[in-house]
This record gives structure tokens, sequence and C-alpha cells, in this order.
């Protein structure tokens, strides 16, 4: 890996990219980001309702659904529950019932044919009934504080006004369907670890809503992450500083989702809550690893780590099992990481999800045809079919020692390519430019607590970079972002605190000066 790319080519499609500030209580750390998406999350929870009525059956649902409901919300409430506190906020701000929030980070463990297995258990008319069942005990379990991050799962169901227990039954369907290539690899001559990932899903309706996020304390960040509105784990995710990346693949092994369900409520971790919690507070590559090898999860996966030169095993791939792990993989043994949807070790062709082992062979067999390692030629490698495919949602390039992190969709024409001509900046250059934007330092203004681009702003008098609206109308009918509102007559060259922007601007002397960092 002899360079990176230094600015993000025209032609690529990226997430708009936030920050969540965990100095914040919980309950409003999501608020900012959830109210600019809430009638698309309100449009995905219809979808949602009904794919939970199709993997639990057609009348059993809403009984689940409202018992598992009241059971999370109650040990949520309790505070027996990771990140209960922002599970809370979710609900809050949502108007998502607290145990809904929780079964919606769940849902992420359950297998990909949970549908025809449940039905055959409890028949196909017994769907919603167990579903509103779930729902309150996922409810009652997170309101009595038992649930992780249930405090941003309360401010959520508050926000958008989804009922908690089906918040939390989303939080088990975003983890169902993940079908992934993850690969972590070296340059034969920097020997600079490389980690990408595709996710693949078969809920096309997630792409609008995937989003980049910076976790800051401090006014610093801590971690960056994908992920999608209304679930607050993560399943790919760069820890920033002493840096270590991971992604998560889903792993099918036959189980049922009754034993999932058991998992998790004897202390298990959902997959995404562990990841998210390692991030944040882990501070080494090793000691990732051991925790998320050794953890209790809720559901089989496939953990892919990758380290920095100065990391003991360079990349790990770790094939898990609710409470073991089977036949680890490190690359400073074995090489190249590959790790599609089935185990590293097998070619069996009943096990063989989402053509996995044509992604595996023809990554293998491009990364050696690959005579120059730079970023966008592994653009190009996650490009090809059936590497991309049609339920690919995004694509995520990870460089943990330089704390380069970014994400793109996929387009139909080209994929993750692009077909601009890329600027490179030399890995030896990385420390010492300040020009390239594809690094920026994260910044985020103390007044309205909006991220922005200091690249873009860089006399400091406005903390963001923006476009001007036609008139003072426009502003007070789409309401300005920094709360002027009608209450100053701002004019069309109001800065870009307002929502309605089509005309970059210069400062807007009716609008105060953003501080910032």
């Amino acid at each position: 890996m002899s360079s990176f790319i230094c600015q993000v080519p025209p032609d690529v499609s990226v997430p708009q990219r936030y920050i969540v500030n965990l100095d914040l209580p919980p309950a409003v750390r999501w608020q900012h980001i959830l109210r600019l998406y809430l009638d698309q999350f309100h449009a995905v929870e219809k979808k949602i309702d009904s794919m939970i009525s199709g993997i639990i059956g057609q009348w059993a649902g809403p009984i689940l659904e409202t018992i598992l409901s009241a059971v999370m919300s109650g040990i949520t409430r309790l505070g027996l529950v990771y990140y209960g506190e922002e599970l809370k906020g979710f609900s809050q701000e949502t108007g998502i019932p607290l145990g809904k929030l929780v079964l919606i980070q769940f849902v992420h463990a359950v297998e990909k044919k949970i549908d025809s297995m449940i039905s055959g258990i409890i028949g196909q008319w017994a769907g919603p009934i167990l579903e509103t069942i779930l729902s309150a005990v996922m409810s009652g379990i997170t309101r009595l504080g038992l649930v992780y991050y249930g405090e941003e799962l309360k401010g959520f169901s508050q926000e958008t006004g989804i009922p908690l227990g089906k918040l939390v039954l989303i939080q088990f369907v975003y983890e169902c369907f993940a079908c992934c290539t993850s690969i972590v690899c070296q340059d034969k001559q920097t020997k600079v670890p490389i980690h990408i990932r595709t996710m693949d899903w078969e809920l096309d309706f997630l792409k609008p809503l995937t989003i980049d996020v910076d976790f800051q304390k401090n006014n610093q960040t801590i971690f960056k992450a994908t992920t999608w509105i209304g679930y607050i784990g993560i399943l790919t995710g760069m820890r920033v500083h002493n840096g270590y990346s991971v992604s998560v693949n889903f792993r099918h092994t036959g189980g049922a989702l009754t034993a999932n369900l058991k998992t998790a409520l004897a202390s298990g971790w959902p997959i995404g809550f562990l990841v998210r919690e390692i991030l944040e507070s882990t501070n080494t590559y090793e000691m990732a690893v051991e925790q998320l090898a050794q953890s209790t999860i809720i559901a089989p996966c496939y953990f892919t780590v990758c380290g920095t030169r100065q990391s003991q095993t360079i990349g790990t791939l770790l094939t898990r099992k609710q409470n073991t792990e089977e036949k680890r993989w490190i690359v400073s043994e074995h090489g190249t990481i590959i790790q599609t949807n089935i185990d590293h070790w097998s070619s069996e062709p009943n096990e063989d999800i989402l053509f996995s082992i044509r992604r595996r062979d023809l990554s293998k067999r491009l990364l050696n045809q690959m005579k120059t390692m730079n970023e966008e030629n592994l653009w190009k490698l996650i490009s090809e079919y059936p590497i991309y495919n049609n339920i690919t949602i995004y694509g995520t390039f990870m460089c943990p020692e330089y704390a380069i992190y970014h994400t793109r969709y996929p387009q139909d024409d080209i994929q993750f390519r692009s077909k601009e001509e890329s600027q490179f900046i030399p890995i030896n250059d990385l420390k010492t430019t300040s020009s390239c934007a594809s690094i920026p330092s994260t910044h985020i203004c103390h007044k309205c607590k909006r991220e922005f681009d200091i690249n873009n702003n860089s006399g400091g008098d406005c903390a963001h970079s923006g476009k001007w609206h036609a008139k003072y109308d426009d502003c007070s009918y789409l309401k300005c972002g920094f709360h002027l509102g009608k209450a100053v007559s701002i004019g069309k060259q109001h800065w870009s605190c307002c929502y309605s922007l089509d005309q970059h601007s210069t400062i807007c002397s009716k609008s105060a000066s953003h501080t910032f960092i």
C-alpha cells in the first residue's frame, strides 16, 4: 500500500457523516440525526414490521413482541443493559417503545432462515402474537434498565414515536441477513495493514439510512463507524488512537432463534453492541481481539480485526460460536484474511451463502494479480461480481495505522469505482501533510453541535461549509437549523445553518459566528 486517495473523486457516492457526542446524556445523543431522517425511518419501520411477522409467523409476532419489549424495557430501566441510557434517549426522541428499541439491536443476530424455522415450530398463524409478546418483553426489560444502550433507545422511541419494544426488535432485524466480504491484506513493500469490506443486505431500503458516525468524547473522535439510522450497534468501525478496525460477517450454523434469544436473556452480547463497546473502551488491538474472542454473544458470526504494523499479529479472523471460537486465523502466520459467509476452512456447497466460495476465491485471485496495491485498486476489487452484487449496501476502506476511514455507496454503472483520475498521497507524507481533504481533523460547533470541515472554513468565522437560500421566507418556512427563525431577518446570505441550501455564500453578517475547536 504505497498511497491512499487524497481527495474523494467527484463521481463517487458517499454517505453523510455525523458526530455522536458521548459526553451528552444518552437520551439526546442521536437527536440531531434522528430529526433529519424521521420520515425515512418511519417508512422503514413498516417494512421491518412485515419482516418481523414473516420471521416469527403471521400471528405470533405482536404478542411475543409485546412481552419481550416489556422485559427489555424493564431490565434497561434497572440499569442492567449496556448503553441503556442511550437506548432510553432513542426511545424519548423517536417515540419508539424502549423494549422495541432493544429488540432492534438483537434482531441483527437472527439466523438468515429464521422465518422458515420458526414457522415450522409455531405455525404460520402464530407470528403476530409472538411478535407482540417479544415487544412487550423487550420494552419491559429495557425500562427496567437491563438493556445496554437502553437510554439511547428510549430517546429514540420518544423522538420517532415508535414503540420501544419494536425498536428493540429492529436491533435484531438489522443483523438478520448481513452477507458480507471482509479482507485484511498487506502491501509487499510497506507492510501497512489494510481492511476493506462490503456490506450486503437483502433489504435495499437500508441504503438511504446508511451514515458514517464519528463518536466523540471531549471533542475528540474516539472511533468511527458506518451504521444505519435506528441501529445503535456497530458492524463496521475503527478505533482512531492505537488504531484497529473491526468488521462483522454473518455466520450461518443452522441454529434456531430460540437458542439465540435464550443466550441473549442469559447475558449474551448482541453482536453490534459488543463491537461498539469495545471500540469505545478498549485501547489496543490485542485487547480488542481477546475481548471479541472471549465474550458470550447471542449468535454465531465472524469478527475480522485489523491492526497496524506494530500489532503482534497484524490482523485476526475470529470464527465465533456463542461461547467459543474455532480455528483462529492470523495474518502474521497465515497471510491475507478473506472472510465471506462461510468458514475459512470449508468449501461445502450446502454452506455456500450468496456465492461465498466464489467471492472468497475471486478476492484471492485478484489480490494475487494486483501489481500496485493502492486504495482505488482495492475499490475496483470489491466492485467485481459477485463481491459486489445486487444487495450490496456499502463498502468501507480502513487503515487504522493512519486513521483513514472511507465509505462509499455502490452505483449501478461503476459500483465502487471512480472514472476520475484519483489523487493519491504517499504513505511517507501522511504525517506531515495538511492539505489532503480526505484526512481532516474532526470539528464540532459549540453552539449548534453540528460537525464541519475546517478545510472549507479556513477563516473560522463560521463553523459550517454551506450554501445560501433564496429569501428569508424560505428560511422561516423550512426552519433555520441555528434557530434564528423569524427573530432576525437574516436575508439571502445567511450561512449554512439553514436547511434550504443550493448555493455557496459568504459569511452572513446577521448570523453570529460559530465557535469551534
